[in-house]
C-alpha cells in the first residue's frame, strides 16, 4: 500500500491568497458622480435660458438699434460700417428663415452669424476687447434666438437626458480603467505585501478641466490613498496622471521614504515605494534585475570618507540623476562637494523626477558602488 503524504497548504499560491486577503482595494467614483450632476445642472440652466427665446417675438428693428448702440464706441469707422452692414443683412434674411423653418435656412443664417462672431473676436484680440464685448454678446443672443425660432429643437429634458447618457458612458469607461488599475495593484500585492501587513487602498478619480472649464471624466487620472491601520500616522498617498501617449501613468506627489508622519514601520514604506515603482515601470520587484545606476550627491568630504571606510549608509539618504551639488543634500543651503556613485537599483527608489532615495541600509565599496548591506 503506497504511503500517503500530507499536502502542505502553505505553498506560494496559498501565500499569495493570504496577501490578497490582507489588502482591501476599493474604488470611489463619487467625484465623477458629483461632476456629472454639476454638469447636468449647468446644462439644464443654459437650455432653459435658450428656450426663453422661443417666447420672444423677433424684432429686427430692435436688434438693429442695439447693434448701432453697441458699435457706437468703436474707434475704427471702417470696421464699424462693414460690421453693421453685415449684421443688417442677416436681420433682413431672418424673417424668411423663420417663416420657412427649414434646416437649410437655419444652417445658412447660422453660418453667417458664426462668421460675424469670428470677425468680432479677431477684432477684439487685436484691439480693445471692451469696445466690442457688448456687440459680441448681441450676436450670440441673435444666434440663439433664431435657432430657437427656426429649428424644431428637442425639449430641454430630452437634450439633458441625451447628454446624461454620454456622460454615463464616460463614467463606465473610467470605472473600467479603475478596475484595470485595481487588478494591477492586486498583482503587486500578491508578490510584495509583507504577510504581517494589512493595507486598505482607495482609488479616487482626480478630475481635470478642459478648455470649456468642464470636468474631464475619461480618460481618468487617480489619487491612491493607502491606509496601513496605524493610529500614529496619516495615510500616505500618491497622484497618478494618465498619459495618453504611453497609455500609462505618471506618478507624482510621492512622499519621502523616511517620513514618519506617514510610515510607522519599514514594511509600510517599502510596499508604498514598490507600488510607485511598479506603476512607473510596469515591472514587479521580482521581475526587475538589479543593476548599478549612476547617481550624484552633494555632501561633505567627511561623510564621504566615512562611507568609504565601511560605515553603514542609513536608508533615507537622497541622490539625484542630475550632475549638480545643488541637489540631494541633507541640509539645503550648504555648498557641499559633488560626488558620483554607482548605486544598485534595488537599494533606491525614485521619489520625483531626477530625485532618488535610499530605501535600504547600504554599504559602499572602494569603487564607490553602493549596495544593500
Amino acid at each position: 500500500m503506497p504511503k500517503l503524504t500530507k499536502t502542505s497548504n502553505h505553498g506560494p499560491v496559498h501565500a499569495a491568497l493570504l496577501k490578497l486577503a490582507s489588502a482591501q482595494i476599493s474604488y470611489n467614483d463619487q467625484p465623477i458622480q458629483n461632476a456629472i450632476s454639476e454638469q447636468l445642472d449647468q446644462l439644464r440652466e443654459i437650455y432653459q435660458k435658450e428656450e426663453e427665446f422661443k417666447h420672444i417675438p423677433f424684432d429686427p428693428q430692435s436688434y438693429l438699434s442695439k447693434a448701432q448702440n453697441a458699435l457706437s464706441i468703436l474707434q475704427d469707422p471702417s470696421f464699424k460700417q462693414s460690421t453693421l452692414s453685415t449684421f443688417q443683412q442677416i436681420l433682413n434674411q431672418a424673417p424668411h428663415a423663420i417663416q420657412t423653418k427649414t434646416n437649410d435656412a437655419n444652417i445658412a443664417i447660422q453660418s453667417q452669424i458664426d462668421q460675424l462672431i469670428q470677425q468680432t473676436m479677431d477684432f477684439g484680440k487685436k484691439n480693445d476687447w471692451s469696445q466690442i464685448r457688448n456687440f459680441y454678446k448681441l450676436c450670440n443672443d441673435l444666434s440663439t434666438h433664431l435657432q430657437m425660432l427656426i429649428s424644431d429643437d428637442s425639449s430641454t429634458d430630452q437634450k439633458v437626458d441625451d447628454y446624461h447618457k454620454s456622460l454615463e458612458e464616460q463614467r463606465l469607461k473610467a470605472s473600467k480603467q479603475a478596475e484595470e488599475l485595481k487588478a494591477k495593484i492586486q498583482q503587486l500585492v500578491s508578490i510584495s505585501l509583507p504577510q504581517n501587513l494589512n493595507v486598505s487602498i482607495e482609488i479616487t478619480p482626480s478630475l481635470s478641466t478642459n478648455e470649456y472649464n468642464t470636468s474631464v471624466i475619461y480618460p481618468a487620472s487617480f489619487s491612491l490613498k493607502l491606509d496601513f491601520g496605524s493610529e500614529n500616522t496619516m495615510p500616505p498617498s500618491m497622484s497618478l496622471f494618465y498619459d495618453e501617449e504611453s497609455k500609462g501613468y505618471q506618478v507624482d506627489d510621492v512622499l519621502d521614504f523616511g517620513d514618519t508622519d506617514f510610515f510607522s514601520v519599514q514594511g509600510d514604506a517599502e510596499f508604498y515605494f514598490d507600488l510607485v515603482n511598479f506603476i512607473r515601470t510596469g515591472k514587479l520587484p521580482n521581475q526587475e534585475p538589479s543593476k548599478f545606476i549612476t547617481l550624484y550627491r552633494g555632501m561633505s568630504n567627511e561623510e564621504f570618507m566615512a562611507w568609504l571606510s565601511g560605515q553603514t549608509i542609513p536608508k533615507g539618504k537622497f541622490f539625484t540623476s542630475q550632475r549638480t551639488n545643488a541637489l540631494a543634500q541633507d541640509i539645503s543651503g550648504e555648498f557641499p562637494e559633488l560626488f558620483t556613485f554607482k548605486v544598485r537599483s534595488d537599494a533606491v527608489r525614485q521619489t520625483s523626477e531626477g530625485t532618488y532615495q535610499l530605501i535600504k541600509d547600504s554599504k559602499m565599496d572602494q569603487n564607490k558602488r553602493i549596495s544593500p548591506a
